[in-house]
């Protein structure tokens, strides 16, 4: 008669332990599929984001009014083409680390579900912060009136992770700041 191991499963018994096996190999790459597609995908946030050492924090947003008393067909020099809305955003880069960190304008877009908008003009023009170092600054972007209903994002590209701010129901009429409320009035 043979000898049994009573750690080395036979016939029967090795189905469960293979099951047992392969079931933890399927959810253990389920885990790492998810977590290396989570890593890929901008960061969704509020008012401040951040990436490496440097952060962005938004402060107002609002549609600029234009009002330029000109004749209807006359656009005035610096207005957004007919049927296009301004949205002007008010941000701070600021440097939060121990070495220089550079930034540029181009680092940053306008983007709904569907479309991406490139800056029409800035304040800020590409450069470096030093540590510690702030530096606040407007962005304009130029929408077609047809989509300026939709949920609008502010997109922030530095190198590294992208980063995407929530503007829902933070755009004013142009006639206050980045809460909607009306001011002085």
């Amino acid at each position: 008669m043979r000898a049994i191991s009573p750690t080395r499963p036979t016939g029967a018994a090795r189905w469960p332990w293979l099951v047992t096996a392969v079931a933890i190999l399927a959810g253990t790459s389920g885990l790492v599929v998810a977590i290396a597609t989570a890593a890929g995908q901008p960061k969704v946030v509020g008012t401040v984001g951040r990436s490496g050492d440097l952060s962005v924090a938004l402060g107002r947003s609002q549609w600029v009014a234009h009002d330029s008393g000109e004749a209807p067909g006359m656009p005035m020099a610096g207005m957004p083409p007919e049927g296009f809305r301004r949205l002007h955003l008010e941000v701070e880069l600021r440097n939060e680390g121990a070495r220089g960190r550079s930034f540029g304008p181009d680092q940053f877009e306008l983007v709904s579900s569907t479309k991406r908008w490139s800056l029409r003009s800035s304040s800020f023009v590409t450069g470096a912060l030093a540590p510690g170092q702030a530096m606040g600054g407007d962005l304009y972007f130029d929408v077609p009136m047809k989509a300026t209903g939709a949920p609008l994002r502010l997109a922030w590209q530095p190198p590294g992770r992208d980063v995407l701010f929530r503007l829902d129901g933070g755009l004013s009429d142009g006639s206050g700041g980045h809460d909607g409320e009306r001011r002085g009035k």
